[in-house]
């Protein structure tokens, strides 16, 4: 996977990828929120499934132009020493009842 996203990315180039990421990134959050209204409010299990089914397929958009971009602009190890803090951070808040 990792040479046919390096494939993609090559061909498009950075600048062009970031701006794909912020697309992606706005459809993931429309299907997420449709998804949530659906496991909220609709009774429909089939509208359900379309609907989270249809998160899936924008989560899997965002996750590749976030491995791409982690590519084009994060230096080794970044991001990944970034989302430990993050979880750390967010382990303590729930130990410290912030949440």
């Amino acid at each position: 996977m990792k040479k046919d996203l390096d494939f993609i990315n090559d061909h498009f180039g950075p600048v062009t990828q970031l701006h794909k990421m912020i697309e992606e990134s706005g459809e993931l959050k429309e299907a997420s929120d449709e998804f949530h209204y659906a496991l909220v409010i609709e009774d429909d299990p089939d509208e359900i499934e379309r609907k989270r089914v249809h998160m899936i397929e924008e989560m899997a958009d965002t996750v590749i132009m976030i491995k791409q971009n982690e590519r084009n602009f994060c230096k080794p190890g970044e991001l990944k020493a970034m989302m430990q803090m993050k979880i750390k951070r967010t382990k303590e808040r729930i130990k410290n009842g912030y949440y």
